[in-house]
This record gives C-alpha cells, sequence and structure tokens, in this order.
C-alpha cells in the first residue's frame, strides 16, 4: 500500500519525484520518440505515395521500383507490394508538386491541352530535391499532355510525336510505357504514317494479355483508317 500511496504523489499532488526517476523518465521518452520518427516516416517530413487500383482498394506506402509491368510499393508493416501494370488506375507521389497532381488527373480525364496548362505551373523551386521518379512524372505529362492535346485539337502531330518518342527514349523502364507507346502509335497513325504507327502498336504485344487485345485492334482500325 506504502507504494501507492508513493506512485500517487509524483502523477496528483505537485510533489517533486526523484531525480532518478526523472533522468529515466527523459531517456524512456527520447527513446520513444525516436522510434516513432524511425516507424513512421510521415512524422518527419516523408509524405505518403499512394497507387490507385481499378475497382479495388488502393496500396499505399513508398514507391521504391517502377517498371513496364509492375509498380513496387513498400508499406507501412516493410513488405514490398507489387502492382500489376494493367490493374493500375494512377500512381501519386507524396512529394510531388500539386501542379502535377491537377494535370495528371486533367490527363486522366482526357483533357490534354488542360494538362499542358497546369503542369507549366510547377516553379523550379518546387522541384529542388525530387526524387528521380517525381521528375520523371513530370517529363511524362508534359509529353503525355502535347500528344493527347495535339490528337484532341488537330495540332502539330509530328512536334508532339516526338515529345512522345522523347520520353520513351529517356524512360524506357517507366510503368507509364505501354501508354506512353499507345499514344505515339495514335499519333503517328493520325499523321498518316503507318510504318512507324505499326511500330508503335507492336510494343503493347510485350505486355498483359489485354494490351495484346488493344494492339490488334490498333493496327486493324487505327492504321486501317489512316489509309482512307
Amino acid at each position: 500500500m506504502k507504494a501507492v500511496s508513493s506512485s500517487k504523489a509524483f502523477v496528483g499532488d505537485g510533489a517533486a519525484p526523484p531525480s532518478g526517476w526523472r533522468g529515466a523518465t527523459s531517456a524512456f521518452l527520447a527513446t520513444v520518440a525516436v522510434t516513432l520518427l524511425v516507424s513512421h516516416p510521415a512524422a518527419h517530413g516523408q509524405a505518403t505515395d499512394r497507387v490507385t487500383v481499378v475497382g479495388a482498394a488502393g496500396v499505399s506506402g513508398k514507391v521504391v521500383e517502377v517498371s513496364p509491368l509492375a509498380v513496387e510499393v513498400e508499406t507501412s508493416d516493410g513488405a514490398t507490394q507489387k502492382v500489376a501494370i494493367e490493374t493500375i488506375r494512377d500512381v501519386q507521389f507524396g512529394s510531388e508538386p500539386q501542379s502535377l497532381k491537377n494535370a495528371r488527373s486533367m490527363l486522366l480525364r482526357g483533357r490534354g491541352a488542360d494538362a499542358l496548362g497546369e503542369v507549366v505551373k510547377i516553379e523550379p523551386g518546387e522541384l529542388e530535391g525530387a526524387e528521380s521518379l517525381v521528375l520523371a512524372e513530370v517529363d511524362f505529362v508534359k509529353a503525355a499532355a502535347a500528344g493527347r492535346a495535339a490528337l484532341d485539337a488537330g495540332g502539330d502531330l509530328a512536334a508532339a510525336a516526338k515529345a512522345v518518342g522523347g520520353y520513351l527514349a529517356k524512360h524506357p523502364k517507366s510503368h507509364h510505357f505501354f501508354q506512353m507507346q499507345e499514344l505515339l502509335g495514335d499519333l503517328h497513325a493520325r499523321a498518316g504514317r503507318p510504318e512507324d504507327a505499326a511500330a508503335a502498336y507492336q510494343q503493347l504485344e510485350g505486355g498483359p494479355p489485354a494490351l495484346k487485345v488493344r494492339a490488334a485492334a490498333a493496327k486493324a482500325g487505327k492504321i486501317g483508317r489512316a489509309h482512307v
């Protein structure tokens, strides 16, 4: 009973605890604080990435690797989850500028010209120290928006195809690889370059089965219409 009475004195009656107790408590709290910072990166400024999946719950964590076939995410428990490219709707990087996020959202809704106008709002300072995946995403939105806008508004197809082709040459392992190859094929087909269009669509056959079907349909439809 005396131990209980002594403990209450530290908590409720304003009496000062022994100096040794204070030192031990401070050390314990410091250890807890460091543990929390290590376990929860967002607590010290590291934003969380998110992969949005079609028809299912998304995956949050840190995107550690991308490829034409999948995006790998390290989740909060330290496990790595691979998300197949054909199931992904969008990949958002926690540290990306808001204008980049907005532009990509416009692009997903088919608003290429609006996306092009939005992505140029990104200030150079917003990209200082940015990770390579975020910088690559800026390149993607600029090129894809230029291509989409050219198709929608009848703009400079050759310049747009050059932008898309340049992106693919610079980022051959991007998770946007197949999407951009299809866009490149569409630009060539619209410009009346069936051989170049067929070469771009052919790249889709290296992807999941659904993309192989899209490649066949594109060759039969879009290239065929280009000859008419």
